[in-house]
């Protein structure tokens, strides 16, 4: 699928990507029984998906969680916090259900914010989200071709995803992905989108000083092959995932190495 990228002049501009995939995220609610009294919007930015939200459920309380201050020009009727993922600001078990659009794939440890989600869900709460999957920008990737640097983060595979929400305690995680491709009217415009809307994280817009001039102009030069129609294509694999709190949330969870850690909440005196 095809999405034409805009001209760079505010974040709501630039984010056109965002705004699509949050839809495309919703649309997945039809199909899910729950009606949440507390929901947790988790990378909200200027409160697009938020202010979604508080259409579909009038009579829930949104909390629009972002690591950004830009958060605070929205106009939501939410609560607003500013803060980041791997350490909620919240009690446990106090949300019912947590929706994240395009935001995980910035955090530094991508467990760690699944974890979160299973200490702030109340049993049988939902967990709905998407993130950036390992083929996003792929063109720039093998364009930049920068030995030693990464001038793009890597992202996680779907299917390692989904072993991180079993390894966090979650039940019946349902992933999913699709390719989406932006065309650009030159690769500085996509760099300046990737700028505005924060996917900065990709440091794709330090590029040249990364590179120097020379790996610039050859980076400019391998991206030309891949113009197709005098427009510059940038894809981006959305990856989906669904879950389920359990009725008894986990007293235990794997990390990296695979032990099993136990909560101190779950030990008996």
């Amino acid at each position: 699928m095809n999405m034409r990228g805009p001209s760079p002049m505010s974040y709501d501009e630039a984010a056109v990507l965002q705004r699509e995939v949050a839809d495309r995220l919703l649309d997945q609610l039809d199909f899910m029984l729950i009606e949440p009294k507390v929901i947790l919007d988790c990378g909200a930015r200027t409160g697009y998906l938020s202010k979604k939200l508080e259409k579909r459920y009038p009579n829930a309380q949104i909390i629009a969680l972002d690591i950004s201050t830009r958060l605070q020009e929205s106009t939501l009727r939410s609560i607003r916090l500013c803060s980041g993922y791997e350490s909620l600001p919240l009690q446990k078990q106090s949300v019912d259900m947590i929706v994240s659009n395009c935001a995980l794939q910035w955090t530094s440890d991508v467990s760690r914010c699944f974890r979160e989600f299973q200490r702030v869900l109340k049993p049988e709460g939902l967990i709905l989200f998407s993130m950036f999957g390992r083929d996003t920008l792929k063109e720039l990737r093998e364009s930049s071709n920068v030995t030693g640097k990464r001038p793009i983060n890597p992202f996680l595979d779907m299917h390692d995803v989904g072993d991180l929400l079993l390894q966090s305690g979650f039940q019946d995680p349902v992933m999913n992905m699709e390719m989406i491709t932006m065309h650009y009217q030159s690769v500085q415009t996509l760099f300046k989108d990737l700028k505005i809307t924060e996917e900065g994280h990709i440091q794709a817009h330090r590029l040249p000083g990364l590179m120097g001039k020379n790996r610039w102009k050859n980076m400019l030069s391998n991206y030309e092959k891949c113009r197709v129609d005098d427009a510059y294509p940038a894809s981006f694999e959305i990856v989906y995932g669904h879950a389920w709190q359990a009725d008894q949330p986990a007293s235990s969870f794997q990390n990296d190495a695979g032990e099993s850690l136990i909560s101190i909440d779950s030990i008996q005196k």
